[in-house]
């Protein structure tokens, strides 16, 4: 029986992930009472965008450049350990796991898929760097940004727990 309860979680979870990306609902993921108004949070949630969310929620992004250069998509992780969940731009599909049970669902949102290609597209030419690096030479401050995005990627608070509203703190 407990396995049916991870897999029904899991499921609602990612179905409504798959429903706030395709809606662009992201202001349901802000919490109510971090304003001091219901005024305030109105006006909060009436400017909140696509970017605001990338900025605030995700635990992580992951860019998938293929070996010519193209960009081929995003995976945004949301909540990482039990469960996990993640928005894979490549397949259209929000994936999440819980306990040994996979869901999946598609999503369509041209919003978060472009902002994620720009997103790619700035960071390649970022790695492209100076011109020691494009002639093979290694950047050591490339090497430094690295493992300093690792740490902070590592470091405490990673796991974020999606709750019974979806993702993040939101309680509406």
């Amino acid at each position: 029986m407990e396995g049916n309860v991870y897999r029904t979680e899991i499921a609602g979870l990612v179905e409504t992930v798959a429903k706030q990306a395709t809606d662009g609902a992201w202001a349901s993921e802000l919490d109510r009472g971090e304003f001091a108004s219901d005024e305030e949070f109105a006006a909060a949630c009436e400017g909140y965008g696509c970017q605001d969310w990338l900025d605030e929620f995700p635990l992580g992004t992951t860019h998938r450049i293929g070996s010519d250069g193209q960009y081929l998509g995003s995976e945004v992780l949301i909540t990482a350990g039990e469960p996990t969940i993640r928005i894979n731009t490549e397949n259209g599909q929000v994936e999440g796991q819980w306990m040994g049970h996979a869901w999946s669902a598609g999503y369509e949102c041209p919003e978060l898929d472009g902002i994620l290609a720009e997103s790619a597209r700035g960071l390649k030419v970022s790695l492209d760097g100076p011109p020691a690096v494009r002639d093979g030479q290694r950047d050591a401050t490339l090497d430094e940004k690295a493992t300093d995005a690792r740490a902070a990627a590592e470091g405490p608070g990673l796991a974020r727990q999606a709750g019974p509203q979806g993702i993040g703190r939101c309680g509406r």
